[in-house]
């Protein structure tokens, strides 16, 4: 088996039925296979994915639902399942848009053996329409990253990831404790070797009310990613440390925006501060910084300095 499919899916009736026709419509010249772990859904899930299942008996595989396992150990046990080379993750709100994205994700990885990971571009679209669907990376990535770009915040969506399989040893107690788990998985994957990049949208990342998170808020989103950088950080002893400061202090700053916006000046001078001593150097949010620091401790100088900012170069000083 070339390719394991990796869907996992939790109350997902709305969207599950288009994530697996978009696997089964996978036009490649290997073998794949697609195995389903649904975390016991509550609602359609189930009988929709055993539907496909007696459809497609000899493509599709799905793990027993003897109880609720929770995102981690879900994402895990399902892992464990997979016997191909290489395992491709899905998630059962997202799809796969060209038929030919596995084939193309694995004759790059063919002809770049250096690579034990691969990601695309994709579309993400909000099920609201509160906002129009955008292209992530908004920019061309280089062909090929490292783990040191992964930790300093490469945009690499989880449905667009195909990663060569058994990389990974049992994860640590610490890892369920996160509040996300794609992140340090794929750091820790990424340290066997580069990541390869294909400049092509050929995948849709959906945002909407029951997503793990798209739900979230920013401010949560930020937090849980602090959460796995520190954690990760002590795992490989330091060895990235410099790269892991340098993303806490974006987090940080982040935060303390976030904070400001909502009017908690107590919490965003704590952040603004761990950006600081994080990295108290970092040039690509040093007007940020300032800004901010004028906004919190001189408010009453920052509205005559942003209308300053807008008559001499004709932009705010807003974050």
């Amino acid at each position: 088996m070339k390719v394991s499919v990796h869907l996992i899916t939790y109350n997902h009736e709305h969207f599950i039925a288009r994530a697996i026709s978009s696997a089964l419509e996978q036009r490649t010249d290997f073998d794949f296979e697609i195995v389903i772990g649904d975390d016991c859904s509550t609602d359609g899930t189930p009988a929709i994915v055993d539907d496909f299942r007696r459809r497609h008996p000899d493509r599709i595989r799905v793990l027993p639902r003897d109880e609720n396992l929770g995102m981690h150990r879900n994402h895990r046990r399902t892992l464990e399942a997979c016997k191909g080379e290489y395992v491709a993750y899905l998630e059962g709100d997202d799809y796969w848009t060209s038929p030919e994205k596995l084939q193309k994700q694995i004759d790059f990885l063919a002809a770049n053996p250096r690579c034990v990971m691969c990601h695309h571009a994709v579309t993400v679209v909000t099920e609201d329409g509160s906002t129009p669907p955008y292209r992530t990376p908004a920019k061309p990535q280089s062909g090929v990253a490292t783990i040191l770009d992964l930790i300093d915040g490469i945009s690499m969506a989880t449905c667009s990831i195909v990663v060569k399989n058994g990389l990974l040893p049992p994860p640590p107690d610490w890892f369920y404790t996160l509040k996300m788990c794609d992140l340090p998985l794929s750091i820790m994957q990424a340290e066997h070797g580069d990541i390869g990049y294909i400049d092509e949208v050929l995948g849709v990342y959906r945002v909407h009310d029951g997503g793990v998170w798209s739900a979230q808020s920013r401010a949560k989103s930020l937090q849980g990613r602090i959460q796995a950088l520190e954690l990760l950080n002590e795992h490989f002893a330091y060895k990235y440390d410099v790269q892991v400061q340098c993303a806490l202090s974006k987090c940080y700053f982040g935060l303390a925006c976030e904070f400001a916006r909502d009017g908690d000046r107590r919490l965003a001078r704590s952040h603004l501060s761990k950006s600081v001593l994080a990295r108290p150097l970092d040039l690509s949010i040093a007007r940020g910084r300032a800004v901010l620091t004028v906004k919190l401790y001189a408010p009453w100088l920052y509205r005559p300095l942003d209308a300053a900012g807008k008559q001499l170069f004709g932009r705010s000083l807003k974050l």
